[in-house]
């Protein structure tokens, strides 16, 4: 499933690394990118290191073919709006609380 993650801070991070170690093979993840407009969040380096795409902002993010789903991770209720409103028809949007289920899972 092609994935955005929207919010590149630690959450981020731990996630992208249980999706590296094999760990949340069930939901089989396909990283489209990360969004932050921080260069420097966790989320982003990490990103960055695996040669995954990093995007400044939600609008850029959004515009990537074949988007099936949105994991928001930054805990900002504005954020989870902006995509709602900017998502193409179609794409799922996990906000942060559903995001917990990596960890579950782990």
């Amino acid at each position: 499933m092609k994935t955005l993650f929207v919010g590149g801070g630690h959450g981020c991070r731990a996630i992208l690394e249980l999706i590296v170690q094999g760990k949340l093979e069930v939901l089989s993840p396909e990283i489209a990118g990360v969004v932050d407009p921080s260069e420097g969040a966790p989320g982003m380096v990490y990103a960055r290191q695996k040669g995954w795409p990093t995007f400044p902002s939600v609008q850029e993010g959004l515009s990537l073919d074949g988007l099936e789903l949105v994991i928001e991770v930054t805990g900002d209720d504005d954020v989870l709006e902006t995509i709602r409103r900017l998502a193409p028809e179609g794409v799922r949007i996990w906000d942060h609380d559903m995001a917990r289920v990596f960890w579950d899972l782990d």
